[in-house]
């Protein structure tokens, strides 16, 4: 199992809060696994408000779209190591490739095949 977490800055992104940066770490261990804001807020051993406030603080996004972010970036990197892109959508969490590329185009302005066209080398 590969480990994404040389793609984040957690401790910069995330700065003293031991506790954010904890719950931080597993998201990006297990991007695939079907967070909620309370399993979030239980890795870090406080209450979801208490968890909220200080997250959306720091990083200046909700724990929601960190993870949006995190599945993201992970998803790309595994496009540019040539992952099909339905094995990419279900190992950053979605079910459906549909939802995962509307996901995608969100987060980052292309479409997933599109964006795995742009990182193939062209051909001589």
């Amino acid at each position: 199992r590969e480990n994404f977490s040389e793609l984040f800055d957690i401790e910069n992104k995330l700065g003293g809060k031991q506790r954010q940066q904890r719950a931080g770490r597993k998201l990006i261990d297990a991007p695939g696994r079907e967070w909620t804001v309370e399993d979030m807020a239980q890795l870090a051993h406080m209450s979801r408000a208490t968890f909220l406030k200080p997250f959306d603080q720091v990083c200046g996004v909700s724990p929601s779209h960190f993870l949006l972010q995190i599945r993201m970036k992970v998803a790309s990197r595994l496009i540019q190591e040539g992952m099909s892109l339905a094995r990419t959508a279900e190992q950053v969490g979605y079910q459906s490739d549909a939802a995962f590329s509307r996901a995608f185009k969100k987060a980052t302005g292309v479409l997933p095949g599109a964006y795995r066209r742009a990182c193939q080398p062209m051909a001589a």
